[in-house]
């Protein structure tokens, strides 16, 4: 017997209508209609934002309190997540019905204005810490003016040139990196200090800068004078143009844009150089009106993102968004592309409105600012003398309307990336797409196998998930964080949307994949930017091989340099920040929480990262407590106190001397009668775990141990001479057990400083009788920091340190001593007493000591480190390094059980 909802049943026949059943569209999802109306009304309302740093701050439900977090990484299982929430405390008190208006970070993002809705301006800066703060400059003493609100604001660039990468080209079965270094357009404060811009309501312009000392002062201009309520503003935007001026555009009430030029004078002679300890003169603030746009407004027809014509009516729209964008830099002999106005409108529907009207959208709106040359008649040549430039000629400026663009969703936030060549559109949906600046066209996810720029074309997107109100990108557009109705921040990473890959360069999705990400990391390294939102993203496909083609890969993005073995100025590694972040990824990828075990390349990176920041803390120590002056101005005294505090630093250093020696004992003991065969020591240094050969066989790692033997044998001899002052001296015992400590290691100093010697002397013999070339020289240290490769010529070296060197060693020290040494503490082991202590103790990573159940902590945002929180007093070597982690990292501050 059929069933009743059989194919042959018409169900229009059933309920007796032959026209098709239509549902309405789901109503506005709730809060987005008012926050729609809030965009409406000014341009200056971002609730949220993510700072270069890593600090997320976003306004509370109720608009009186600043929410900070940060991205972070579980100590637990090495899951990426948003911190605890934590609070601007000494933000004053916002006056009842004074809310909170809009958040935005300055360019190195330490600093934070916090802006209320009558245009008050306060002032944050991150303390040490991504997750603490401090108010420096507080709004709510200004006086409150009703034409005081803030419709637009924007901080002045930093004074640096900025590398900008270019897509990367497969060429011969090879990809091509290239990049073009772009100077950022000021104007700039003299002293690289901040100083930002605000329009407010009334037409006013607002400049505050920072003066020598720090402190904020303020002086303005006007743009315009409001002679009825038509002229109030609600929207402006600021832009830098390549001259060192200001592009403004303002909206008002009528629907009216105007344009103008700032222009700002320090008041500084040319060439003059201003002192640290003088205060500025007042600058001085030059307004020119260029052009007035006196229809705001979208077209009657608009593009879909197909490129075909929308059915959507754009006229209902009204503007929610104003931006400015500075004209792209000109790197590929492009046709220029000039400053562009992006404009924003999005559709209102009401409640009670029809159901055609309940669809929610917005259009993109375009104007560029060109230049039109306007040659005079011949005729006035006539009038000039011939001292003039008789073809006289006038540049003026036109707005040429580009075309519109739908999107069906509501556009909650519009970020320009990359150098302002990418344009990124976060929607209420929760999802974010971008375009091209240029031709609007959406970067689409179908991955060119021969062309890459960036995550979006290799695969990967941010897909609608839950409804938002607002919404942020993360400092390289890798993680976004949205804010609900309820005020609740959800961290969403960039999703892989298509079939997965294989992890094998065979496919070449998966080689896309690693290019993309490598040129993200190559950005955020050049730009310093925080990159956890990277390695968040890389997690779900950080397999074994795709970490190894990713450390391969930002090797070559960023041209890197891993072979230090001849070069002559060699303190140039300790200031190579790039190869600093690159060791700090390469500890972190495959990270599954503190107490895991970690895999061979990630224990060699974070031991390279200790003996880099041991080495810096020798280094500003001893020459800090020797330079005259330090510490009270007595260096005889200070020289105590400065070794005392390196205590832990020396202990660790020298446990790991003694764990290096017995794990070279320990792979001479299963490779016997193997040494020379490759294989078979790949293999076996592989099921050991163990980076010990790999300290002092690669040149980064051998170089830090070279310095930290230095700083090592220098305690020692300071400490000797400091001892000498007798009983009498308060930190007599103190430094006894420190010179006592050393003289009494299994291994003496001497001895292994003498091995180190012998090792430099073998690479570079065995380097030399290769015939390897630079590049392969430089390709075989690299296979062995990220991989742990042994390359063919160092193999008799190695055969030789296993054998003859070791038995000189053992001649003149005794091994079974080192047995008994405990290395637990240095987590380098995966043995039972390596994983008890790690679970019942935290070490203070800079200071190298155990710390105290009741201390306050900072923990690493990232390797999930531990420091105790404290202000050093005396320690002057500390102040420095304790600012972040080893790995480069910011600080959080957690509670003593965190």
């Amino acid at each position: 017997m059929p069933l009743m909802m059989d194919d042959a049943l018409d169900m229009a026949d059933l309920f007796g209508d032959a026209q098709p059943l239509q549902l309405p569209p789901l109503p506005p999802a709730k809060g987005l209609l008012q926050r729609l109306d809030e965009m409406r009304l000014s341009g200056c309302c971002q609730k949220v934002a993510w700072s270069k740093v890593g600090c997320i701050a976003y306004v509370t439900r109720d608009g009186q309190r600043v929410a900070i977090r940060n991205l972070r990484c579980s100590p637990r299982d090495g899951s990426w997540g948003l911190s605890h929430v934590s609070y601007i405390q000494s933000l004053p008190s916002v006056p009842e019905g004074q809310q909170v208006a809009h958040l935005s970070f300055n360019p190195p993002g330490t600093e934070l204005a916090i802006v209320d809705v009558a245009g008050r301006i306060t002032f944050a800066n991150l303390v040490i810490t991504v997750n603490r703060t401090s108010v420096v400059h507080s709004g709510l003493i200004d006086q409150v003016d009703d034409l005081g609100a803030i419709v637009g604001l924007s901080w002045l660039n930093v004074d640096r040139v900025s590398p900008l990468y270019r897509p990367a080209v497969r060429k011969d079965g090879q990809w091509v990196y290239s990049a073009g270094n772009v100077k950022n357009n000021g104007p700039h404060h003299p002293l690289n200090k901040s100083a930002l811009l605000a329009i407010t309501r009334g037409g006013s312009l607002r400049f505050l800068y920072q003066q020598t000392n720090g402190k904020w002062h303020e002086t303005g201009a006007e743009l315009e004078s409001v002679g009825s309520s038509n002229d109030l503003l609600t929207h402006a935007s600021i832009c830098c143009d390549k001259d060192g001026s200001l592009l403004v555009v303002t909206h008002n009430v009528s629907q009216r844009l105007r344009i103008y030029r700032i222009t700002i004078s320090w008041n500084l002679a040319p060439g003059h150089k201003q002192p640290q300890t003088a205060p500025l003169p007042i600058p001085g603030i030059a307004v020119r009106h260029l052009k007035v746009e006196n229809s705001c407004s979208p077209l009657t027809k608009a593009l879909a993102s197909d490129g075909t014509v929308s059915h959507i009516d754009p006229q209902t729209a009204q503007l929610s968004h104003l931006e400015f964008a500075s004209a792209e830099p000109d790197l590929n002999g492009r046709e220029p592309r000039y400053p562009t106005i992006f404009a924003v409108f999005s559709h209102l529907p009401e409640n009670d409105s029809t159901e055609k009207a309940l669809e929610s959208f917005s259009v993109i709106a375009r104007w560029e600012l060109r230049p039109v040359s306007q040659s005079l008649h011949s005729s006035f040549n006539q009038l000039a003398s011939k001292k003039n430039n008789v073809g006289a000629s006038r540049e003026s400026l036109e707005l040429s309307r580009l075309e519109d663009y739908v999107s069906e969703k509501s556009i909650l936030s519009t970020q320009f990336l990359n150098l302002n060549t990418v344009v990124a559109f976060g929607k209420s949906d929760g999802s974010i797409v971008f375009h091209n600046r240029d031709s609007m066209s959406v970067i689409s996810s179908d991955p060119d196998l021969n062309k890459v720029s960036g995550l979006a074309e290799a695969g990967f997107a941010f897909p609608a998930e839950e409804t938002c109100l607002h919404v942020t990108l993360s400092p390289n557009a890798c993680g976004a964080v949205t804010i609900d109705a309820e005020g609740e921040a959800r961290f969403k990473p960039m999703q892989y949307t298509l079939q997965k890959f294989n992890d094998s360069k065979d496919d070449a999705r998966f080689s896309v994949a690693i290019i993309a990400f490598a040129l993200q990391f190559a950005f955020s390294c050049t730009h310093h930017n925080n990159n956890d939102d990277i390695v968040a993203a890389i997690q779900p496909h950080a397999a074994p091989a795709f970490q190894h083609a990713f450390l391969s890969e930002i090797f070559r993005a960023l041209a890197i340099n891993a072979d230090w073995s001849f070069d002559n100025i060699q303190d140039k590694l300790f200031r190579n920040n790039v190869m600093h972040r690159c060791l700090s990824m390469q500890g972190i990828l495959g990270f599954r929480g503190e107490h895991a075990n970690k895999s061979l390349t990630a224990k060699l990176a974070r031991a390279a990262l200790n003996l880099r920041i041991t080495s810096f803390s020798f280094i500003f120590a001893l020459n800090n407590a020797a330079r005259p002056g330090s510490t009270g101005g007595d260096t005889e005294a200070a020289m105590p106190e400065t070794l005392i505090s390196l205590s832990g630093v020396v202990k660790w250093s020298m446990d790991l001397v003694n764990y290096i020696v017995d794990e070279l004992f320990r792979l001479a003991h299963v490779c016997k009668d193997h040494t020379d065969d490759k294989g078979f020591l790949n293999d076996k240094i592989r099921q050991l775990n163990s980076p010990a050969l790999f300290l002092v066989l690669c040149s980064v790692p051998r170089l830090f141990l070279r310095y930290n033997v230095r700083g090592i044998r220098s305690v020692h001899t300071a400490a000797h001479r400091s001892s000498r002052l007798g009983p009498s001296s308060e930190h007599w015992q103190a430094l006894l057990r420190i010179a006592e400590g050393l003289e009494e290691s299994p291994v003496p100093i001497v001895l292994f400083d003498r091995v180190l010697n012998e090792m430099d002397q073998a690479i570079k013999s065995a380097y030399q009788g290769s015939g390897m070339s630079d590049a392969e020289r430089n390709q075989a240290e690299k296979e062995m920091l990220i991989h742990g490769d042994i390359p063919d010529a160092l193999v008799p070296v190695i055969s030789r340190l296993l054998t003859d060197t070791l038995n000189k060693i053992a001649m003149e020290m005794d091994p079974a001593e080192i047995y008994f040494v405990d290395h637990s503490w240095l987590d380098l082991s995966d043995d039972l007493r390596t994983d008890a202590y790690r679970r019942q103790h935290r070490v203070d990573a800079i200071r190298k000591v155990p710390l105290s159940g009741s201390a306050t902590l900072r923990r690493c945002t990232r390797c999930c480190l531990y420091m105790e929180d404290f202000i050093p007093q005396r320690t002057g070597w500390l102040s420095g390094l304790q600012m972040r982690c080893l790995c480069g990292n910011l600080w959080m501050l957690i509670e003593s059980s965190g």
